[in-house]
């Protein structure tokens, strides 16, 4: 699962660009491979919300999109939900979504219009996996994409989401910027330890604490380049010696497999020995390099500014590297020049392999251009836009009946 070779990277890619070059408009080669993987954790998933009372539906997202209008506003089937909703909670599931998040109460979702909530459109463009809750249910969305290995993390990304919830941990309530870092490194941490946690041998641990050192390397950085709250660097290079001190039976229940709740028990103590503290957090947030000089607090002493310092030594750019990130930046491309603008940027490793693929995305640009349309056309017909018009001719006909009646 974690060796993900270059030779499928760039299959990949290519049946990407060949599809349309849009997220959801092909289903990944390894998806299966992630089902099967993620199959247990989901039963055990269910079964822990179940025990808490909580009514909670876990949804692979890649299932339910319709494949033609991928890319659009709306490229999903309602009813693909909503009967997998019926399957697991009766008469009650609209009534679960609406409670849930998923369905926006002000739409008529019971016509199946307009369903979901903003930050589920963006799936595929920012964002690898979805989780929303209240106290009354919970519903987890994710996918396969960009590879099995980020794919299985990103489920339990979210799933770490789901217990912080269900385990009702301090931070989880708190809108601040602060109380967002740690649920969001907690859920790093957990996701982190459950790869690590899972690995059946030791040629597979070895991968799987490369790989989540790597991703945590990743997104060491400062403001302006990455999201902050998602720097898990100062827990995780501390998790991986800790789980190594420690037995991994004392992590398992009945059955052998990974406990989640004593995982992410486990996940919220690393995050309150090494997270930053309020104080620095700020600091850190705040600072970009560019106006390293203006700021008045000392920083090249401060733990976060060492850690993003190591981190950078630490980053590894070879070709896979920059094959991954020509895949993430065409799935994050909202429009035919930024996917455009990927092929004609110049490339220290795979420039060759860039050749072919802009050969292969002028020879299917035809559907690029036709979702392009799609898209430009459903801006204009999508119901609330038809009212809106609507509206406005009603007002300016109201206003000329008007002018003319004052006129005679």
């Amino acid at each position: 699962m974690y060796q993900y070779s270059e030779a499928k990277l760039r299959q990949e890619i290519a049946d990407y660009i060949r599809s349309g070059c849009y997220p959801f408009c092909r289903r990944a080669a390894f998806a299966d491979k992630v089902d099967r993987e993620l199959a247990y954790a989901i039963f055990d998933l269910e079964g822990i919300n179940k025990a808490n009372g909580r009514p909670f539906l876990c949804v692979d997202y890649d299932k339910i999109v319709a494949r033609r209008y991928s890319g659009l506003n709306r490229r999903y089937y309602n009813a693909s939900l909503i009967r997998q909703a019926f399957a697991a909670w009766g008469s009650r599931s609209l009534k679960y979504l609406h409670e849930a998040g998923v369905l926006n109460p002000k739409d008529k979702s019971f016509r199946g219009r307009g369903m979901y909530i903003k930050n589920m459109e963006m799936l595929g463009k920012d964002v690898s996996g979805c989780y929303v809750g209240s106290g009354s249910a919970s519903v987890l969305f994710y996918y396969a994409a960009r590879s099995p290995a980020h794919s299985v993390m990103n489920f339990y990304h979210e799933a770490g989401h789901n217990l912080q919830d269900l385990l009702k941990m301090k931070f989880w309530r708190g809108k601040d910027e602060y109380s967002l870092y740690r649920c969001e490194v907690h859920a790093e941490v957990f996701a982190s330890a459950m790869m690590i946690l899972n690995a059946k041998t030791e040629r597979e641990r070895r991968d799987a604490e490369a790989f989540v050192m790597e991703k945590a390397v990743n997104n060491a950085d400062f403001s302006g380049n990455v999201d902050v709250k998602y720097n898990s660097y100062a827990v995780v290079k501390n998790l991986i010696p800790e789980l190594r001190k420690m037995d991994r039976q004392s992590f398992e229940k009945i059955g052998g497999r990974i406990d989640m709740v004593k995982t992410a028990i486990f996940a919220q103590r690393m995050v309150d020995r090494y997270a930053y503290l309020p104080l620095d957090f700020e600091r850190y947030a705040k600072f970009e390099e560019r106006y390293a000089r203006v700021y008045p607090f000392s920083y090249e002493k401060t733990r976060w500014y060492k850690d993003c310092t190591e981190a950078r030594e630490k980053r590894v750019y070879d070709k896979k590297a920059e094959l991954e990130n020509i895949l993430l930046r065409l799935q994050k491309a909202r429009s035919e020049q930024e996917k455009a603008a990927v092929f004609e940027d110049d490339y220290l490793y795979c420039g060759e392999d860039v050749k072919e693929f802009r050969q292969l995305y002028l020879r299917y640009n035809k559907r690029g251009r036709y979702y392009a349309m799609l898209k430009r056309t459903e801006m204009f017909l999508k119901p609330e836009n038809i009212w809106k018009k609507a509206k406005q001719m009603i007002s300016f006909l109201q206003k000329r009946n008007l002018y003319r009646g004052r006129a005679r």
